[in-house]
């Protein structure tokens, strides 16, 4: 059976979803500001941590990836092996 809805329903309905956020507001205000921060700067520390290996990861493998060659051509060349690596093998994995 389908029922016919009023204003009055939809009034009541209404203040009753009002009341559940106010209360869930009530719930989150628990919360300091200083409690906030410590729980966003905690959640930014992960995410920093989480892509800075993401990424080094992905160096890492193209790091290895450089053939032999390319050491032994910088060598060759009179190279130092910061040198072959800023401006052989970096270059080449980026």
């Amino acid at each position: 059976m389908e029922k016919n809805y009023t204003i009055v329903d939809s009034v009541e309905t209404l203040e009753a979803a009002i009341a559940k956020v106010r209360a869930a507001q009530k719930e989150f205000a628990a919360y300091s500001q200083e409690q906030v921060d410590k729980i966003f700067l905690a959640a930014a520390i992960a995410f920093i941590f989480n892509y800075a290996c993401y990424f080094s990861e992905i160096y890492r493998g193209g790091i290895e990836s450089i053939p032999r060659g390319q050491y032994e051509a910088g060598h060759v060349l009179g190279m130092t092996k910061a040198q072959i690596f800023y401006r052989v093998v970096l270059l080449q994995v980026i």
